[in-house]
Protein backbone atom coordinates (compact mmCIF):
# COMPACT_ATOMS: atom_id res chain seq x y z
CA UNK A 1 0.00 0.00 0.00
CA UNK A 2 1.05 3.44 -0.82
CA UNK A 3 0.52 7.12 -0.69
CA UNK A 4 0.54 7.87 3.33
CA UNK A 5 2.23 10.43 2.65
CA UNK A 6 0.70 12.41 -0.40
CA UNK A 7 1.93 14.94 -2.12
CA UNK A 8 5.54 14.59 -0.48
CA UNK A 9 6.51 11.10 -1.43
CA UNK A 10 8.14 9.64 -4.23
CA UNK A 11 6.28 5.91 -4.91
CA UNK A 12 9.59 3.79 -6.33
CA UNK A 13 8.38 1.17 -8.41
CA UNK A 14 7.57 -1.84 -7.12
CA UNK A 15 8.20 -5.62 -8.67
CA UNK A 16 5.30 -7.41 -8.58
CA UNK A 17 6.99 -9.82 -6.09
CA UNK A 18 7.13 -7.19 -2.92
CA UNK A 19 4.01 -7.88 -0.80
CA UNK A 20 1.83 -4.65 -0.17
CA UNK A 21 2.18 -5.23 3.42
CA UNK A 22 6.30 -4.52 3.38
CA UNK A 23 5.98 -1.28 0.57
CA UNK A 24 3.24 -0.04 3.47
CA UNK A 25 5.52 -0.29 6.02
CA UNK A 26 8.50 0.87 3.86
CA UNK A 27 6.91 4.04 2.46
CA UNK A 28 6.22 5.20 6.44
CA UNK A 29 9.47 4.37 7.19
CA UNK A 30 11.84 5.95 4.37
CA UNK A 31 12.67 9.20 3.19
CA UNK A 32 11.17 11.42 1.24
CA UNK A 33 12.29 12.86 -2.08
CA UNK A 34 10.72 16.02 -3.88
CA UNK A 35 8.20 14.14 -6.84
CA UNK A 36 8.54 15.63 -9.90
CA UNK A 37 4.47 15.59 -10.14
CA UNK A 38 2.17 14.33 -7.28
CA UNK A 39 -1.17 12.42 -7.40
CA UNK A 40 -1.58 12.21 -11.14
CA UNK A 41 -0.94 15.72 -11.62
CA UNK A 42 1.11 17.29 -14.28
CA UNK A 43 3.40 19.89 -12.93
CA UNK A 44 2.00 23.03 -15.00
CA UNK A 45 2.95 26.69 -13.62
CA UNK A 46 4.26 25.44 -10.43
CA UNK A 47 3.66 23.56 -7.36
CA UNK A 48 0.69 26.74 -6.26
CA UNK A 49 -1.62 24.94 -9.67
CA UNK A 50 -0.53 21.30 -8.89
CA UNK A 51 -2.12 21.86 -5.50
CA UNK A 52 -5.01 23.46 -6.50
CA UNK A 53 -5.77 21.17 -9.24
CA UNK A 54 -5.46 17.98 -6.86
CA UNK A 55 -7.77 20.07 -4.55
CA UNK A 56 -10.50 20.53 -7.32
CA UNK A 57 -10.30 17.07 -8.61
CA UNK A 58 -10.59 15.31 -5.17
CA UNK A 59 -13.82 16.75 -4.51
CA UNK A 60 -15.82 16.95 -7.42
CA UNK A 61 -15.97 20.99 -8.80
CA UNK A 62 -14.15 23.27 -10.01
CA UNK A 63 -14.63 25.77 -7.07
CA UNK A 64 -12.17 23.81 -4.31
CA UNK A 65 -8.92 26.28 -4.99
CA UNK A 66 -9.32 27.97 -2.33
CA UNK A 67 -9.38 25.41 0.07
CA UNK A 68 -5.59 24.11 -0.48
CA UNK A 69 -4.23 27.76 0.21
CA UNK A 70 -1.62 29.91 -1.57
CA UNK A 71 0.39 28.69 -3.88
CA UNK A 72 3.52 29.24 -1.44
CA UNK A 73 1.25 27.08 1.50
CA UNK A 74 3.33 24.54 3.36
CA UNK A 75 2.06 20.84 4.23
CA UNK A 76 1.48 20.67 7.83
CA UNK A 77 2.22 18.36 10.02
CA UNK A 78 -0.68 16.07 11.63
CA UNK A 79 -1.52 17.01 14.80
CA UNK A 80 -3.79 16.07 18.34
CA UNK A 81 -5.61 18.02 19.80
CA UNK A 82 -8.35 18.31 21.91
CA UNK A 83 -11.90 19.69 21.78
CA UNK A 84 -12.96 21.87 24.33
CA UNK A 85 -16.76 22.98 25.11
CA UNK A 86 -16.51 25.80 22.98
CA UNK A 87 -14.76 23.94 19.59
CA UNK A 88 -16.52 23.81 16.63
CA UNK A 89 -17.95 20.15 16.26
CA UNK A 90 -17.94 18.04 12.74
CA UNK A 91 -21.52 18.15 11.23
CA UNK A 92 -23.87 15.03 10.64
CA UNK A 93 -26.71 13.89 12.38
CA UNK A 94 -24.09 10.98 14.11
CA UNK A 95 -21.28 12.93 14.99
CA UNK A 96 -20.48 11.99 18.55
CA UNK A 97 -16.99 14.16 19.50
CA UNK A 98 -18.03 16.25 23.25
CA UNK A 99 -16.00 18.33 25.14
CA UNK A 100 -12.85 16.09 26.10
CA UNK A 101 -12.53 14.11 23.28
CA UNK A 102 -9.58 13.98 20.65
CA UNK A 103 -8.90 15.05 17.11
CA UNK A 104 -6.39 13.19 15.10
CA UNK A 105 -6.25 15.38 11.96
CA UNK A 106 -4.48 17.40 9.07
CA UNK A 107 -5.79 19.41 6.76
CA UNK A 108 -6.94 16.47 4.65
CA UNK A 109 -9.03 14.75 7.13
CA UNK A 110 -10.19 14.36 10.66
CA UNK A 111 -11.19 11.91 12.83
CA UNK A 112 -12.22 12.25 16.97
CA UNK A 113 -11.20 9.59 19.09
CA UNK A 114 -13.27 9.50 22.34
CA UNK A 115 -12.27 10.19 25.68
CA UNK A 116 -11.65 7.39 28.31
CA UNK A 117 -14.09 6.96 31.42
CA UNK A 118 -15.39 10.51 30.75
CA UNK A 119 -12.75 11.71 33.33
CA UNK A 120 -12.36 15.61 33.91
CA UNK A 121 -10.41 17.39 30.70
CA UNK A 122 -8.88 20.61 31.80
CA UNK A 123 -10.91 23.58 32.15
CA UNK A 124 -10.46 25.02 28.20
CA UNK A 125 -10.86 21.32 27.08
CA UNK A 126 -7.41 21.73 24.97
CA UNK A 127 -5.27 19.68 27.43
CA UNK A 128 -5.30 16.48 29.50
CA UNK A 129 -6.04 15.01 32.68
CA UNK A 130 -5.56 11.63 34.11
CA UNK A 131 -4.74 8.75 32.59
CA UNK A 132 -5.40 10.42 29.40
CA UNK A 133 -1.99 12.36 29.41
CA UNK A 134 -0.94 12.55 26.04
CA UNK A 135 2.56 12.14 25.64
CA UNK A 136 5.50 14.08 23.59
CA UNK A 137 7.02 10.86 22.49
CA UNK A 138 6.61 6.88 22.97
CA UNK A 139 3.72 5.53 24.88
CA UNK A 140 2.74 1.74 24.66
CA UNK A 141 1.61 -0.78 26.79
CA UNK A 142 1.32 0.12 30.77
CA UNK A 143 4.47 -1.62 32.42
CA UNK A 144 5.92 -2.82 29.67
CA UNK A 145 8.37 -1.61 26.60
CA UNK A 146 6.48 0.42 23.89
CA UNK A 147 5.60 -2.40 21.64
CA UNK A 148 5.28 0.14 18.71
CA UNK A 149 7.96 2.19 16.92
CA UNK A 150 8.30 5.65 18.41
CA UNK A 151 6.47 8.36 16.38
CA UNK A 152 4.00 6.38 15.16
CA UNK A 153 3.25 4.27 12.04
CA UNK A 154 3.83 0.31 11.07
CA UNK A 155 6.49 -1.60 12.92
CA UNK A 156 6.65 -3.94 10.14
CA UNK A 157 10.15 -6.20 10.50
CA UNK A 158 11.41 -3.83 13.57
CA UNK A 159 8.35 -5.35 15.72
CA UNK A 160 9.07 -8.35 17.80
CA UNK A 161 4.98 -9.31 17.83
CA UNK A 162 4.18 -11.84 14.79
CA UNK A 163 1.95 -10.13 12.52
CA UNK A 164 -1.68 -10.70 12.69
CA UNK A 165 -4.64 -9.92 10.75
CA UNK A 166 -8.48 -9.88 11.02
CA UNK A 167 -11.31 -9.18 13.01
CA UNK A 168 -14.64 -9.73 14.55
CA UNK A 169 -17.12 -7.18 16.62
CA UNK A 170 -19.34 -7.30 18.97
CA UNK A 171 -22.36 -6.44 19.44
CA UNK A 172 -22.41 -2.71 20.98
CA UNK A 173 -19.69 -0.03 20.45
CA UNK A 174 -17.94 0.51 24.19
CA UNK A 175 -20.62 1.95 26.59
CA UNK A 176 -18.25 5.14 27.36
CA UNK A 177 -16.69 5.49 23.86
CA UNK A 178 -13.30 5.21 25.07
CA UNK A 179 -10.67 4.68 22.88
CA UNK A 180 -12.87 4.29 19.98
CA UNK A 181 -12.87 6.20 16.60
CA UNK A 182 -16.24 8.18 17.08
CA UNK A 183 -16.10 10.39 14.13
CA UNK A 184 -14.15 10.64 10.42
CA UNK A 185 -14.30 13.16 7.99
CA UNK A 186 -13.25 15.39 5.07
CA UNK A 187 -11.32 18.55 6.64
CA UNK A 188 -12.51 20.60 4.09
CA UNK A 189 -16.14 19.59 4.37
CA UNK A 190 -16.04 18.26 8.37
CA UNK A 191 -19.19 15.89 8.12
CA UNK A 192 -19.02 12.80 9.96
CA UNK A 193 -21.49 10.38 8.53
CA UNK A 194 -20.39 7.18 9.94
CA UNK A 195 -21.37 5.94 13.40
CA UNK A 196 -18.44 4.78 15.96
CA UNK A 197 -15.22 2.14 15.13
CA UNK A 198 -14.32 -0.05 17.90
CA UNK A 199 -10.85 -1.59 17.38
CA UNK A 200 -10.58 -5.09 18.84
CA UNK A 201 -13.98 -5.90 19.12
CA UNK A 202 -14.68 -9.52 18.72
CA UNK A 203 -17.66 -12.60 20.06
CA UNK A 204 -17.43 -12.87 23.73
CA UNK A 205 -14.80 -10.06 23.72
CA UNK A 206 -13.65 -6.80 23.23
CA UNK A 207 -10.90 -3.94 24.36
CA UNK A 208 -11.80 -2.10 27.68
CA UNK A 209 -9.13 0.65 26.94
CA UNK A 210 -7.97 2.36 30.39
CA UNK A 211 -5.18 4.61 29.13
CA UNK A 212 -4.92 7.04 25.95
CA UNK A 213 -1.18 9.11 24.72
CA UNK A 214 -0.40 10.76 21.88
CA UNK A 215 2.57 12.19 20.06
CA UNK A 216 3.76 12.98 17.10
CA UNK A 217 7.38 12.12 14.22
CA UNK A 218 9.77 13.51 13.03
CA UNK A 219 8.19 12.99 9.38
CA UNK A 220 5.17 14.96 10.47
CA UNK A 221 2.94 11.69 11.61
CA UNK A 222 0.84 12.27 14.53
CA UNK A 223 -0.87 9.76 16.73
CA UNK A 224 -3.08 8.52 19.76
CA UNK A 225 -2.72 5.27 21.33
CA UNK A 226 -5.13 3.46 23.65
CA UNK A 227 -4.29 0.81 26.09
CA UNK A 228 -6.36 -1.91 28.39
CA UNK A 229 -7.50 -4.89 28.89
CA UNK A 230 -9.85 -7.36 27.37
CA UNK A 231 -13.60 -8.07 28.56
CA UNK A 232 -13.47 -11.51 29.50
CA UNK A 233 -9.71 -12.28 29.21
CA UNK A 234 -8.33 -9.91 31.58
CA UNK A 235 -4.81 -11.73 31.05
CA UNK A 236 -4.65 -10.30 27.27
CA UNK A 237 -3.69 -6.22 27.37
CA UNK A 238 -4.41 -4.92 24.28
CA UNK A 239 -3.09 -1.23 22.24
CA UNK A 240 -4.14 0.09 19.62
CA UNK A 241 -2.64 2.86 17.63
CA UNK A 242 -3.88 5.47 15.61
CA UNK A 243 -1.87 6.84 12.74
CA UNK A 244 -1.85 9.60 10.39
CA UNK A 245 0.70 11.10 8.26
CA UNK A 246 0.91 15.03 7.27
CA UNK A 247 -1.41 14.54 3.65
CA UNK A 248 -2.71 11.23 4.70
CA UNK A 249 -6.50 10.60 3.64
CA UNK A 250 -6.32 7.16 5.84
CA UNK A 251 -5.50 6.55 9.04
CA UNK A 252 -3.17 3.75 10.39
CA UNK A 253 -4.95 1.24 12.76
CA UNK A 254 -2.20 -0.73 14.88
CA UNK A 255 -3.74 -3.21 17.67
CA UNK A 256 -1.25 -5.71 19.24
CA UNK A 257 -2.48 -8.00 22.14
CA UNK A 258 -0.42 -9.73 24.39
CA UNK A 259 -0.84 -12.43 26.91
CA UNK A 260 0.10 -11.52 30.14
CA UNK A 261 -1.28 -14.68 32.02
CA UNK A 262 0.60 -17.72 32.50
CA UNK A 263 -1.66 -20.40 30.38
CA UNK A 264 -2.66 -19.77 26.50
CA UNK A 265 -5.45 -18.10 25.19
CA UNK A 266 -7.32 -19.75 22.56
CA UNK A 267 -10.08 -19.04 20.04
CA UNK A 268 -8.89 -15.45 19.95
CA UNK A 269 -10.99 -13.41 16.96
CA UNK A 270 -9.05 -10.15 15.74
CA UNK A 271 -11.28 -7.56 14.89
CA UNK A 272 -13.28 -4.60 14.64
CA UNK A 273 -17.24 -3.63 14.62
CA UNK A 274 -18.01 -0.68 12.57
CA UNK A 275 -21.54 0.88 13.30
CA UNK A 276 -21.86 2.44 9.60
CA UNK A 277 -24.73 5.62 10.67
CA UNK A 278 -25.70 7.16 7.52
CA UNK A 279 -23.24 5.52 5.33
CA UNK A 280 -24.39 2.60 3.38
CA UNK A 281 -22.36 -0.30 3.15
CA UNK A 282 -20.85 -1.08 0.06
CA UNK A 283 -18.40 -4.29 -0.93
CA UNK A 284 -16.61 -5.61 -4.20
CA UNK A 285 -19.48 -7.74 -5.63
CA UNK A 286 -22.29 -6.83 -3.20
CA UNK A 287 -24.87 -4.62 -3.35
CA UNK A 288 -25.13 -1.81 -1.66
CA UNK A 289 -26.73 -1.83 1.80
CA UNK A 290 -26.39 -5.34 1.82
CA UNK A 291 -26.43 -7.61 5.35
CA UNK A 292 -25.08 -11.40 5.50
CA UNK A 293 -21.08 -12.50 5.10
CA UNK A 294 -19.09 -11.47 2.85
CA UNK A 295 -15.52 -11.58 1.97
CA UNK A 296 -13.55 -9.36 -0.16
CA UNK A 297 -10.35 -7.17 -0.47
CA UNK A 298 -12.02 -4.19 1.21
CA UNK A 299 -15.23 -2.64 2.97
CA UNK A 300 -16.76 0.69 2.46
CA UNK A 301 -19.53 3.11 3.83
CA UNK A 302 -20.87 5.58 0.68
CA UNK A 303 -22.79 8.78 2.30
CA UNK A 304 -23.77 11.43 0.76
CA UNK A 305 -21.13 13.79 0.80
CA UNK A 306 -18.29 11.53 2.35
CA UNK A 307 -17.18 7.83 1.68
CA UNK A 308 -14.79 5.61 3.76
CA UNK A 309 -12.91 2.17 3.36
CA UNK A 310 -11.49 0.00 5.95
CA UNK A 311 -8.78 -2.30 4.04
CA UNK A 312 -6.21 -4.76 5.62
CA UNK A 313 -2.55 -3.73 5.10
CA UNK A 314 -1.56 -7.48 4.08
CA UNK A 315 -3.13 -9.18 1.07
CA UNK A 316 -5.25 -11.17 3.08
CA UNK A 317 -9.25 -10.48 2.34
CA UNK A 318 -11.49 -9.04 4.90
CA UNK A 319 -14.07 -11.45 6.10
CA UNK A 320 -16.96 -10.16 7.63
CA UNK A 321 -21.13 -10.49 8.72
CA UNK A 322 -23.25 -7.29 8.31
CA UNK A 323 -26.09 -6.55 8.95
CA UNK A 324 -29.09 -3.91 8.89
CA UNK A 325 -26.35 -1.24 10.35
CA UNK A 326 -23.41 -2.40 11.48
CA UNK A 327 -20.54 -4.61 10.31
CA UNK A 328 -18.38 -7.03 12.21
CA UNK A 329 -14.66 -7.26 10.56
CA UNK A 330 -12.74 -10.35 10.97
CA UNK A 331 -9.12 -10.67 9.86
CA UNK A 332 -8.21 -13.74 11.97
CA UNK A 333 -9.58 -16.24 14.02
CA UNK A 334 -9.27 -19.25 16.40
CA UNK A 335 -5.37 -17.58 16.88
CA UNK A 336 -3.84 -18.91 20.31
CA UNK A 337 -1.91 -16.31 22.33
CA UNK A 338 0.83 -18.29 24.13
CA UNK A 339 2.19 -16.57 27.72
CA UNK A 340 4.17 -13.42 27.06
CA UNK A 341 3.52 -13.54 23.28
CA UNK A 342 1.22 -11.31 20.93
CA UNK A 343 -0.29 -10.89 17.79
CA UNK A 344 -0.40 -7.51 15.93
CA UNK A 345 -2.47 -6.92 13.02
CA UNK A 346 -2.90 -3.37 11.22
CA UNK A 347 -5.61 -1.76 8.82
CA UNK A 348 -6.54 1.60 7.00
CA UNK A 349 -9.33 3.76 7.51
CA UNK A 350 -9.73 6.02 4.15
CA UNK A 351 -11.72 8.59 3.99
CA UNK A 352 -12.90 9.60 0.44
CA UNK A 353 -13.55 13.02 -0.30
CA UNK A 354 -17.05 12.85 -1.73
CA UNK A 355 -20.05 10.30 -1.02
CA UNK A 356 -19.69 8.17 -4.58
CA UNK A 357 -17.57 5.11 -4.92
CA UNK A 358 -15.25 6.52 -7.51
CA UNK A 359 -13.82 8.25 -3.83
CA UNK A 360 -13.60 4.68 -2.81
CA UNK A 361 -11.70 2.88 -5.79
CA UNK A 362 -9.20 5.91 -6.20
CA UNK A 363 -7.80 5.74 -2.80
CA UNK A 364 -7.70 1.97 -2.68
CA UNK A 365 -5.19 2.84 -5.85
CA UNK A 366 -3.49 5.12 -4.36
CA UNK A 367 -2.87 3.01 -1.01
CA UNK A 368 -2.06 0.22 -3.83
CA UNK A 369 0.75 2.08 -5.43
CA UNK A 370 -0.97 3.93 -8.45
CA UNK A 371 -0.91 7.41 -9.28
CA UNK A 372 -4.38 8.89 -11.06
CA UNK A 373 -5.08 11.09 -13.80
CA UNK A 374 -7.70 13.86 -13.98
CA UNK A 375 -11.28 13.36 -15.17
CA UNK A 376 -13.49 16.73 -16.53
CA UNK A 377 -16.66 16.40 -17.57
CA UNK A 378 -18.59 19.28 -18.71
CA UNK A 379 -22.75 19.25 -19.61
CA UNK A 380 -24.43 20.08 -22.63
CA UNK A 381 -28.25 20.36 -23.67
CA UNK A 382 -28.92 18.39 -27.29
CA UNK A 383 -28.62 22.32 -29.03
CA UNK A 384 -25.14 22.07 -27.66
CA UNK A 385 -25.52 25.02 -24.89
CA UNK A 386 -23.23 24.71 -22.03
CA UNK A 387 -25.64 23.21 -18.95
CA UNK A 388 -24.52 23.90 -15.38
CA UNK A 389 -23.55 20.53 -13.86
CA UNK A 390 -26.95 19.10 -12.68
CA UNK A 391 -27.17 16.82 -9.77
CA UNK A 392 -26.91 13.36 -9.66
CA UNK A 393 -24.46 10.55 -11.05
CA UNK A 394 -21.74 9.99 -13.58
CA UNK A 395 -21.35 6.17 -14.16
CA UNK A 396 -18.09 5.16 -14.98
CA UNK A 397 -18.46 1.71 -16.83
CA UNK A 398 -17.44 -1.14 -17.04
CA UNK A 399 -17.60 -2.22 -13.32
CA UNK A 400 -14.41 -2.26 -11.76
CA UNK A 401 -13.38 -5.51 -9.07
CA UNK A 402 -17.01 -6.00 -9.43
CA UNK A 403 -17.89 -2.61 -8.04
CA UNK A 404 -19.83 0.05 -10.40
CA UNK A 405 -17.69 3.30 -10.05
CA UNK A 406 -19.95 6.43 -9.94
CA UNK A 407 -18.73 9.99 -9.48
CA UNK A 408 -21.36 11.80 -7.57
CA UNK A 409 -22.51 15.47 -8.71
CA UNK A 410 -23.90 17.86 -6.57
CA UNK A 411 -24.64 20.28 -8.97
CA UNK A 412 -27.60 22.89 -8.34
CA UNK A 413 -27.77 26.03 -10.56
CA UNK A 414 -27.11 28.28 -6.68
CA UNK A 415 -23.20 26.38 -6.89
CA UNK A 416 -22.82 27.88 -11.18
CA UNK A 417 -20.70 24.98 -11.63
CA UNK A 418 -19.83 24.32 -15.30
CA UNK A 419 -18.00 20.52 -14.91
CA UNK A 420 -17.53 17.89 -12.35
CA UNK A 421 -14.20 16.73 -12.01
CA UNK A 422 -12.42 14.41 -9.90
CA UNK A 423 -9.33 12.10 -9.39
CA UNK A 424 -9.65 8.55 -11.05
CA UNK A 425 -7.67 5.45 -12.02
CA UNK A 426 -5.74 5.07 -15.59
CA UNK A 427 -8.37 3.18 -17.67
CA UNK A 428 -10.51 3.37 -20.72
CA UNK A 429 -14.14 3.97 -19.14
CA UNK A 430 -18.10 4.84 -20.49
CA UNK A 431 -19.66 7.68 -19.36
CA UNK A 432 -23.36 7.97 -18.72
CA UNK A 433 -25.43 10.40 -16.36
CA UNK A 434 -28.51 10.33 -14.51
CA UNK A 435 -30.03 12.78 -12.31
CA UNK A 436 -31.93 15.75 -12.00
CA UNK A 437 -35.07 14.99 -14.59
CA UNK A 438 -31.89 14.32 -17.04
CA UNK A 439 -29.93 11.52 -18.93
CA UNK A 440 -27.38 11.49 -21.50
CA UNK A 441 -28.59 10.63 -24.60
CA UNK A 442 -25.15 8.37 -25.24
CA UNK A 443 -22.45 7.00 -23.62
CA UNK A 444 -19.39 8.67 -24.49
CA UNK A 445 -16.30 6.97 -24.23
CA UNK A 446 -13.25 8.67 -22.07
CA UNK A 447 -9.38 7.34 -22.00
CA UNK A 448 -7.73 8.78 -17.86
CA UNK A 449 -4.53 8.31 -17.95
CA UNK A 450 -1.65 8.71 -15.27
CA UNK A 451 -0.92 12.45 -14.40
CA UNK A 452 -3.30 14.03 -17.51
CA UNK A 453 -6.07 15.86 -17.39
CA UNK A 454 -9.18 14.11 -19.74
CA UNK A 455 -11.85 16.19 -21.20
CA UNK A 456 -15.31 14.72 -22.20
CA UNK A 457 -18.80 16.49 -22.86
CA UNK A 458 -21.49 14.69 -22.19
CA UNK A 459 -25.03 15.62 -24.11
CA UNK A 460 -28.22 15.22 -21.92
CA UNK A 461 -31.92 14.90 -22.46
CA UNK A 462 -34.03 17.80 -21.65
CA UNK A 463 -35.69 17.29 -18.18
CA UNK A 464 -38.40 15.29 -17.30
CA UNK A 465 -41.38 17.43 -15.78
CA UNK A 466 -43.54 15.47 -13.28
CA UNK A 467 -47.00 16.49 -13.58
CA UNK A 468 -50.02 16.34 -11.15
CA UNK A 469 -52.64 13.93 -11.91
CA UNK A 470 -56.14 15.13 -12.40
Amino acid sequence: MRRMHRMHCFRPARPASWPVGWIFAALLFSACSQPLQNGGVVMRQGAGDRVGMLCRWRHGDVSSEDFCGAPQAQVRPARVTRLAQDSPKLGGPLARGRAGDYLLENDEVIFVIGQIGAQDPSPDGSGPSGAQNPSPEGGGLPGAQDPLPQGGGLAGAQNPLPQGGGLAGAQNPLPDGGGLLADAADARLRVDEIESVVAFSASGTRAQYRDLKSGTGQDGSAWIEVSGIATGAAELIVTTRYTLGPADRAVVITTIVENRGTVPVNDVVLGDTVQWGSAEKIAPGMQAGFSGPSTGAWIGGIGRSVAYAFIPVDDKPITAESDAVSTRLRYAEGVVIVPGGGVRYDRVLAVAPRGDTLGILTELFFLQGGAPGGLEVSFADAHGHPLVAPEGRIWLGPPTDGTSPFLRVLGGAEQKMPQAAAEAPPGRYMLTFEGGGRQSVADVPITVTEGSVSHAKLVLSEPVVETAAH
